[in-house]
């Protein structure tokens, strides 16, 4: 466990697992402000406080006095979910990156996943992407297709996968199957 500085109180981040754990409901605030960023949290309820409703995937509470393999799993759980919503990111070199793995990237490649990240899991229009990959006047149909199956190759690993809605456009998501296989093993 870490204290962060925040303001006049630190915060409590589990190293193994990512997660903030907050007082409730003193920690309001920083609650809110943690999840506008995305950031996993677990509430700690003294005994006497009411349960806050946690509608967030990466919201979790347990009430004092918890028990070490208890905290652990509830720890561990939101940090896998949180693991599990974060896409991967692409730097100015053209190098993405998903946790410790990375992959580099042609030009072209990287102009199209910094695009689809920057909408992950919604659909980017082909007009849009053909704009932004355009390459020595050459923004086809077939070169998007082209330069999405190979991204769609270097993401593999990762557990994401781009895919094609016909005549609309492409979106980056994470791969259901990888994520079953995963699972299983």
């Amino acid at each position: 466990m870490t204290a962060v500085d925040s303001g006049s109180d630190a915060l409590v981040v589990d190293e193994e697992s990512g997660v903030v754990m907050l007082g409730w409901p003193e920690r309001q605030a920083d609650r809110e402000r943690l999840a506008a960023r995305g950031v996993p949290r677990l509430l700690v309820v003294s005994t006497t406080g009411a349960p806050p409703k946690c509608l967030d995937a990466l919201e979790d509470w347990v009430r004092l006095p918890v028990n070490h393999l208890d905290l652990r799993a509830r720890l561990d759980a939101l940090g896998s979910r949180h693991r599990a919503h974060t896409p991967p990111t692409v730097d100015a070199y053209g190098v993405l990156r998903f946790g410790d793995a990375l992959v580099l990237l042609s030009p072209q490649e990287q102009r199209l996943a910094e695009l689809l990240l920057e909408h992950f899991g919604e659909v980017v229009p082909n007009a849009t992407i053909e704009q932004r990959i355009r390459h020595e006047n050459e923004p086809s149909r077939v070169a998007v297709r082209v330069y999405a199956s190979r991204l769609r190759k270097r993401m593999a690993p990762f557990g994401f996968t781009i895919t094609c809605v016909a005549n609309v456009g492409y979106l980056v998501h994470r791969d259901l199957h990888y994520l079953r296989r995963a699972s299983a093993e």
